[in-house]
């Protein structure tokens, strides 16, 4: 006799809005595939689950922010997501801001008696003005789920100091640094970009806002050179943003031109080659509004065994901690004492490069994050029906 597989609906990601840090990622990955599905979290799910990613892509090409596109498309996304619930057996969702869809998916799995689990990557109390009004609510729907999924140790931490004692790690973030192969020798690059293969290359890929903190990487580096004019050393700034005419007046006024490339935004197909490019790769937010969950950019460097400077600005630290220097967000002394060091120190580089390599590898498999989420299911449902 045939099994009926398990159903689950795993509801995706956020609005992704026109011009945001994932629409082009969308765009490549999904649309020019004619696939309609969200590949967001790729095969999270071991193949005895029958499952259902769903994302809400009518908004994509929406030109305008996320607010109004909930008030465009709430309506018809709500119904198409009880449509899609009624018949699952098991319900993973978002946590905030996608506050009301929890709700209304947690009203349908209670009616339904069956288990709901929600994906959050919060180490931190936002300082948005609706959260102030809308967290306490989500703690408080927070203790009725089966299940809190998070992509790493800061966010498991952070909600097990709150008391919720069902919190699970499930790599399922990291999955998100695997990118498109590049076929091109590091020389040929750097030749295309206009960098001679005796020049150090500082690399900082990721959108061009104030929370990333480029304008540190800027005066951390315009040190450096200061220092020592005649070391060989460059700083690409690759992305696109609101910030990109100030910093490049910034680079202007310290007197780097020559020294500093501005690239623009990257297309997914060619970010690997802009990683192979660089010897060293720096992603130094500041805290702000909404700190930095868990960026992809710093992974996809230590995948290529890139020596890796972050700040502690950055929730996923504390999992990647061993294989990168950590300087504390906002100091420019810190960052450019890392930089002068990973420069002058070659077994300290060749030791970030294997550790870095090694870390990826282990939270990056898709392997691990399978059974970590099965894992997190088997044990909640222990829990819930002992």
């Amino acid at each position: 006799m045939h099994r009926r597989r398990t159903r689950i609906l795993h509801y995706g990601s956020p609005p992704i809005t026109y011009g945001s840090a994932g629409f082009y990622k969308f765009v490549t990955s999904v649309l020019s595939k004619n696939n309609v599905r969200h590949t967001h979290t790729l095969n999270l799910y071991p193949e005895s689950f029958d499952v259902e990613y769903f994302t809400w892509t009518k908004w994509t090409f929406y030109k305008i922010d996320v607010k109004k596109v909930y008030l465009l498309d709430f309506p018809i996304l709500l119904s198409t997501l009880v449509k899609k619930a009624v018949d699952k057996d098991i319900i993973i969702t978002l946590g905030f801001p996608a506050i009301i869809e929890l709700a209304v998916l947690m009203f349908i799995a209670k009616i339904r008696s069956i288990p709901i689990f929600v994906r959050d990557t919060h180490w931190y109390w936002p300082r948005t003005r609706i959260s102030k009004f809308l967290w306490p609510i989500y703690f408080k729907l927070l203790k009725h789920v089966d299940g809190i999924l998070c992509p790493g140790l800061a966010s498991c931490n952070y909600w097990r100091r709150y008391g919720f004692e069902k919190v699970y790690i499930v790599h399922y973030y990291a999955l998100e640094a695997r990118m498109m192969e590049c076929n091109l020798r590091s020389e040929e690059i750097r030749h295309r970009l206009g960098i001679r293969n005796d020049e150090i290359v500082i690399l900082y890929l990721g959108r061009l806002v104030k929370k990333k903190g480029v304008d540190i990487v800027i005066s951390a580096f315009s040190k450096l050179i200061s220092e020592n004019p005649t070391r060989n050393i460059k700083l690409i700034i690759a992305g696109e943003g609101p910030e990109r005419k100030r910093l490049e007046e910034i680079c202007n006024k310290l007197g780097l031109v020559g020294k500093t490339v501005f690239l623009g935004a990257v297309p997914e197909k060619n970010k690997k080659c802009i990683y192979k490019a660089s010897d060293i790769f720096v992603y130094v937010p500041v805290v702000a509004e909404i700190p930095e969950e868990w960026p992809i950019a710093p992974l996809e460097a230590m995948s290529l065994g890139i020596p890796t400077i972050i700040s502690t600005a950055v929730g996923s630290l504390p999992d990647i901690s061993q294989g990168v220097v950590a300087v504390k967000w906002g100091n420019v002394v810190e960052l450019y004492k890392a930089m002068r060091y990973i420069i002058e120190n070659r077994k300290l580089k060749d030791y970030l490069s294997k550790v870095a390599s090694h870390i990826y590898k282990s939270i990056a498999s898709e392997t691990r994050v399978k059974i970590e989420l099965l894992n997190a299911i088997v044990t909640s449902l222990k829990k819930r029906y002992e």
